[in-house]
Parts: structure tokens; C-alpha cells; sequence
């Protein structure tokens, strides 16, 4: 399940640089329409795949849990 959250994403980035290809190649002006609509594509195909496999939940991280307890310690006295 969370390929597919990655691959969307993957998409979502590769659309962005197709997009930014396009402005740069404009400001050149040397303008490639196929640029803005593939870019445009993969990103529609990127949200798409995402809310797709969309995470329901992600874990709670463990990374300071000796400092949470600490702090949730002095907050109960």
C-alpha cells in the first residue's frame, strides 16, 4: 500500500520539473507545449494514485518517547 503512496508522489515530483522545464524554456522562448501538458498530467495522475492509497493512519513515532514521558509527568502534579 505505501508504493502506491510513493509512486504518486514520485509522479507529483516528475510533473513539478515538467512544469519548471516549461517556464525555463519559455522564458527562452523556446516553447514546448508537451512540456506543461505532460507535466500537468503526471501531477493529476500523481493525486490521483495518492488519495488512491492514501495512508489511513501513520504510526505514532517512538523517537522521544523518554522525553514525552517526562514532560506528561510534570504536567499531571
Amino acid at each position: 500500500m505505501e508504493l502506491g503512496y510513493r509512486t504518486g508522489s514520485f509522479f507529483i515530483l516528475l510533473g513539478s520539473v515538467l512544469i519548471l522545464l516549461f517556464v525555463i524554456a519559455d522564458m527562452a522562448k523556446i516553447i514546448d507545449v508537451r512540456l506543461l501538458i505532460g507535466g500537468a498530467m503526471l501531477i493529476a495522475m500523481g493525486i490521483f494514485i495518492r488519495r488512491r492509497y492514501a495512508i489511513s493512519e501513520r504510526p505514532r513515532s517512538e523517537r522521544f518517547r523518554v522525553l514525552r514521558k517526562m514532560f506528561r509527568g510534570k504536567e499531571k502534579k
